[in-house]
């Protein structure tokens, strides 16, 4: 509570020098307007001013919410503004919400005052203090107070249709930030961006991350501007802070890995793990990627090989020979492409058993056997399965739509007799020499600083009722549907806390792991793409890393306060993921053993959309198989856009992880979400 307090109490001194300086520059030019109403900036500095006066309370201490239920209007902008120039947060309530819902967020755990409306002051439980204005302006102070918050919000978000907020502060003053702010607006979908706006803070996530980096890097080439690494975007991420970034002189920067640009191509960190542990064990099964298509209609195989045929000689990386030799490559090879295995199946649980029988064979890396094509019949009806498997060195999960698209094409090509007219796709040496961004190398050393003080010390996952002599690690899966609306409320609930919805989940997920193991503080994997690169983003490849978030669960910390301190842990870990996972557990060197080292689970927000297999004259609908193999003890993913509705998936390796525990885990991350709403 006092390191979330003490975040806000700094952040909203320096949200208040920013206004203030606004109003020093321009004190007589209109600051905010709606309909009839409008202030300048001098006006606003005075009534919000005052009414500061009026909410100094000794009970509070800086940086705790206050509520701010007004609708919308100049009024609204003054209460925020005078909320924060007396050292309070103000969380904003929404008033065309029911009555009966404001007053289930005015709980135990929120604000202890409220700004509001006479109009509005039915909404506010009776306990909470509630002070009164009136077109902006205070007019009384009533009742006492007990508290449950909300909802952050910024000012530019409070305002709309006929309400404008001016902030001559945010205008862009040079030709790179209007083109950041244009390229901010277009990939958040906003009418307009500040130089001072925070791309996280308006709804900005990992995906969206990766289509500005592209953008950027598009628009901002080298030697003009320095090139922008994933990371930055963590680092600098006002529109301000990153022009002045790509303006800045190049620092010295870390040597990149050391290719001519010919010959073998150098696989990036989390690849060259892979191929040591193909190597240590070729038969198994934990790097298998896995999708499949449930199929009604007529499949014409001749279609399907052909399509096989031409997807694997336009994708490199799916005829490829993956070796180690001094360091881990790879080779394209003119390796003949694979059959389509066909089969057929009495019941559709027979065909999903075949299927993923048949999914399961081993690879042959260095040869350049990647990746397989199975159909199966279903009871010889037009039923059909389509499931492929493909090493996870050559695809990730990104892969999966630019493989669908791909076959999908060349299957309606071979049909019509027709040529596939596809651009070419990326080459390993181009998808090489673009992964290798130049990073400075002061700002490594940082990096691998932060690594070493956060993770030291970092305890094993211990799970209750951990199976005794279960010596199978074949995954079991457990599914569980989403209630009617969760989603709904975790996307609610992060806009009003300027984080993302995947904050929101792993903070649920974090809760929820700690009630089941009766730990606090324990590491959590999340995959990252490295991607946001015009030719990255085409190609078939590997291109992620796992960043290690260690999660220290309070316990006695409001919901809404832990997400504030996740979302720290989470854009601080972000921020220095240059340094690939495998250097990581060199610098922090825990002990070795028969466990994965860091953390033994893994979390993942899967919003990707589904990989469509469109086939002229059949109906398709995108499945997911039951993984073979899992790169840790434990994976909970969240897909919000399956066919059949969101679901919560938790796979575990049973010789570590007890079906209870997971169908525990499971209950109660529900029940975390459930209660957003009370929280």
């Amino acid at each position: 509570m006092k390191e979330l307090q003490s975040w806000n109490a700094a952040h909203l001194a320096s949200l208040v020098d920013v206004f203030l300086s606004s109003v020093a520059k321009c004190p007589g030019q209109v600051a905010v307007k709606c309909n009839n109403q409008e202030f300048t900036y001098a006006e606003l500095d005075r009534e919000s001013s005052v009414m500061a006066l009026g909410l100094q309370n000794p009970t509070l201490s800086p940086g705790q919410p206050i509520g701010v239920l007004l609708r919308r209007s100049a009024g609204l902008v003054v209460a925020a503004a005078a909320v924060r120039k007396a050292g309070f947060f103000p969380l904003h309530l929404d008033p065309s919400s029911t009555a009966a819902w404001s007053q289930s967020l005015l709980g135990e755990e929120g604000p202890s005052v409220v700004v509001t409306s006479a109009q509005l002051a039915d909404r506010v439980s009776s306990g909470v203090e509630r002070f009164l204005v009136e077109d902006g302006r205070p007019s009384g102070l009533a009742v006492e107070v007990s508290h449950q918050g909300i909802l952050p919000g910024m000012w530019g978000g409070l305002l709309s249709g006929d309400c404008e907020l001016i902030a001559p502060g945010s205008v862009a003053q040079t030709t790179t930030e209007s083109a950041l702010c244009s390229i901010f607006a277009e990939v958040l979908e906003r009418d307009s961006v500040g130089v001072d706006d925070d791309f996280f803070l308006m709804g900005g996530h990992s995906l969206l991350a990766t289509d500005l980096l592209q953008r950027v890097r598009a628009a901002f080439k080298e030697p003009q501007y320095r090139k922008l690494p994933f990371s930055q975007i963590y680092r600098t991420s006002t529109v301000a802070e990153l022009a002045q970034w790509l303006e800045g002189a190049a620092a010295e920067t870390a040597p990149a890995p050391g290719w001519s640009g010919e010959g073998p191509v150098p696989l990036n960190p989390q690849q060259a793990d892979m191929l040591v542990q193909y190597v240590f064990d070729p038969q198994g099964l934990n790097q298998h990627c896995t999708m499949g298509w449930r199929v009604a209609g007529d499949l014409n195989h001749d279609a399907m090989r052909g399509a096989v045929r031409h997807v694997h000689q336009r994708h490199e990386s799916l005829r490829a020979s993956y070796r180690l030799e001094e360091e881990a490559v790879a080779e394209p090879l003119n390796a003949p492409a694979p059959d389509v295995t066909m089969l057929a199946a009495q019941t559709p649980a027979d065909a999903d058993a075949l299927l993923r029988a048949t999914l399961a064979e081993p690879f042959c890396l260095e040869n350049g056997e990647i990746w397989r094509v199975v159909t199966i019949a279903v009871g010889g009806t037009t039923s059909h399965l389509i499931g492929i498997a493909a090493h996870h060195v050559a695809v990730d999960g990104w892969s999966e739509s630019i493989l669908a698209r791909d076959l999908s094409r060349a299957y309606h090509a071979v049909l019509t007799n027709a040529l596939v007219l596809d651009e070419p796709a990326p080459t390993m040496a181009q998808v090489a020499s673009a992964s290798l961004a130049s990073v400075d190398a002061a700002e490594l050393e940082r990096q691998r600083a932060y690594w070493q003080d956060e993770l030291a010390g970092i305890p094993l996952l211990e799970y209750p009722g951990a199976p005794a002599g279960h010596v199978t690690c074949a995954p079991e899966v457990l599914e569980i549907p989403l209630p009617t609306g969760c989603l709904d409320r975790v996307e609610r609930h992060a806009e009003a806390l300027g984080v993302t919805p995947y904050i929101v989940l792993l903070t649920a997920y974090g809760r929820a792991l700690a009630q089941v193991t009766g730990q606090r503080d324990f590491g959590v994997g999340t995959p990252v793409a490295l991607r946001g690169d015009s030719v990255l983003d085409g190609a078939v490849s590997c291109l992620i890393d796992v960043v290690c978030i260690r999660l220290r669960v309070t316990g006695g910390t409001s919901y809404t306060e832990e997400i504030g301190q996740v979302a720290a842990t989470v854009r601080r870990a972000f921020a220095a993921q240059d340094v690939p996972l495998a250097e990581v557990v060199q610098e922090v060197n825990p002990p070795r053993g028969q466990r994965p080292p860091l953390f033994q689970n893994m979390f993942a927000l899967q919003n990707t959309a589904p990989a469509v297999l469109d086939l002229p004259g059949a109906r398709s609908e995108p499945f997911r198989p039951a993984p073979l193999g899992l790169p840790t003890e434990l994976v909970a993913e969240l897909w919000p856009f399956r066919v059949d509705g969101p679901h919560l998936v938790v796979s575990y390796r049973p010789n570590r992880v007890s079906a209870d525990c997971a169908r525990l885990l499971g209950s109660r991350m529900l029940a975390q979400l459930d209660h957003l709403e009370t929280f």
